[in-house]
């Protein structure tokens, strides 16, 4: 028997690093991408990397402990029903790097915002459930309440952005965003 057991560590870290690097470099010397927006860009790459590590992983393969059946059984589809607090708070700050640096690297509506806000959540908690059925096992619960609470955690990321770029607004005059880069950069959002 096989047992294969992944984690987000040495041979993944080393992908996840070489990716973001030559995204770096098409970002620098393709597109000539500003220092502001590769370093906006660079912390929402790193925020996707640990997202990944923290909901993905470890993926586990163990041979004598198939069970799709077990795979159906770990997923909750009632919205609401065993919520656990402390769970719900952590999925709710999951997601709210998301909502915040979302619009720093990308020119984005609200609207596109809103789809964002509940499309994320449901690739997470659908590829749990994708990964458990192609192994036949999961450690992990798949639970409708992730969905709303990731969903919440993005919007509140969001509103901490309309608020950030407004006052980062209010507080620089005109004349100071002719020396800073960063000012610029956040008044154009």
């Amino acid at each position: 028997m096989i047992n294969i057991l992944i984690y987000f560590e040495e041979d993944i870290v080393i992908l996840a690093v070489l990716i973001g690097l030559i995204l770096l470099a098409v970002l620098r010397f393709r597109l000539k991408a500003s220092n502001i927006y590769i370093f906006f860009f660079s912390m929402f790459y790193i925020y996707i990397c640990l997202l990944i590590k923290y909901t993905q992983f470890p993926i586990e393969y163990f041979p004598e402990l198939v069970n799709r059946s077990m795979v159906f059984d770990s997923v909750n589809y009632i919205p609401f029903s065993n919520i656990d607090l402390r769970n719900s708070i952590l999925n709710i700050i999951l997601t709210i790097p998301f909502g915040f640096l979302l619009r720093f690297v990308t020119k984005i509506s609200t609207k596109k915002i809103l789809i964002w806000s509940i499309l994320l959540p449901i690739i997470l908690e659908g590829s749990q459930l994708t990964i458990g059925l192609v192994l036949g096992q999961t450690l992990r619960i798949i639970d409708v309440n992730d969905i709303v609470f990731n969903y919440i955690g993005v919007l509140i990321g969001y509103a901490l952005f309309k608020f950030f770029v407004l006052f980062a607004r209010k507080i620089t005059d005109d004349q100071s965003t002719k020396n800073n880069d960063m000012i610029t950069y956040l008044r154009q959002l």
